[in-house]
């Protein structure tokens, strides 16, 4: 609808859409499951308003997290698991050995060239040296592409959180303060790797072949992402229409 057809809706009509919406609210206050659908709804039109129809989970069983170092990639794997039933893999967990010992490029070639190779997958990242294998074979991407300043401070506060509460990570190895800003720290690491990793999933997203992409742009878009889908897999209340 355009502007000038929005303007000339009559009083009457616009009283009564009014009074609709307000009942609507009340009774999803007074009843949980309503409520629960409502937030759903919401979500789901915020996520419908930013995302083309063409790009949503759909039927995908292969599907590969990327962007930037501390921009939440773990977390949305998880959660793309959860609502897929698909297993999720941590990449650190696999390229990283006890005492910080990268996994050798070969055996990384060779580990991620089989499991992308099978019928279903989450990937929370994909390293340099066979980044290529899991772009091309998957079904969709899930581009996390946060503003520079957000990714960096999720950075910095995870990292701290793990030193202050000695939380092990990628096979029991451990970060330390001397560590956060050492010339190999993610710190580093995220302000060299940035703009390479945004540049690529910006062409990804823009080319016309590969596999289609979700690029979320911020922390809410990313939340509105996973409530829409949330709400499209819950079952329809007795009476009701299933989501679609």
């Amino acid at each position: 609808m355009s502007f000038a057809q929005s303007s000339t809706e009559s009083p009457s009509r616009w009283s009564a859409q009014r009074k609709k919406t307000s009942a609507d609210r009340t009774f999803a206050r007074d009843d949980p499951g309503r409520r629960a659908c409502h937030l759903g709804a919401e979500a789901g039109r915020a996520y419908h308003h930013r995302v083309p129809g063409t790009d949503r989970l759909g039927d995908a069983h292969r599907i590969l997290v990327y962007g930037a170092t501390g921009s939440g990639k773990s977390t949305m794997a998880r959660q793309l698991s959860e609502l897929t039933g698909i297993p999720w893999t941590s990449v650190d967990d696999i390229c990283w050995r006890p005492g910080w010992v990268p996994m050798p490029l070969d055996e990384q070639l060779a580990h991620f060239d089989a499991l992308t190779d099978t019928d279903s997958w989450i990937l929370d990242s994909a390293y340099g040296g066979w980044r290529h294998l899991a772009h091309e074979r998957a079904d969709l991407v899930v581009a996390l592409d946060l503003a520079r300043l957000v990714s960096l401070t999720r950075v910095i506060r995870r990292t701290a959180t793990r030193i202050i509460h000695k939380q092990e990570v990628c096979n029991g190895n451990t970060e330390s303060w001397r560590g956060l800003f050492a010339r190999d720290s993610l710190v580093v690491w995220h302000s060299t790797s940035f703009r390479r990793k945004r540049t690529e999933m910006r062409t990804w997203e823009t080319a016309t072949s590969g596999p289609p992409v979700i690029r979320l742009r911020s922390r809410a878009h990313a939340r509105s992402f996973i409530e829409a889908e949330r709400a499209r897999r819950r079952p329809a209340r007795a009476g009701g229409h299933p989501s679609s």
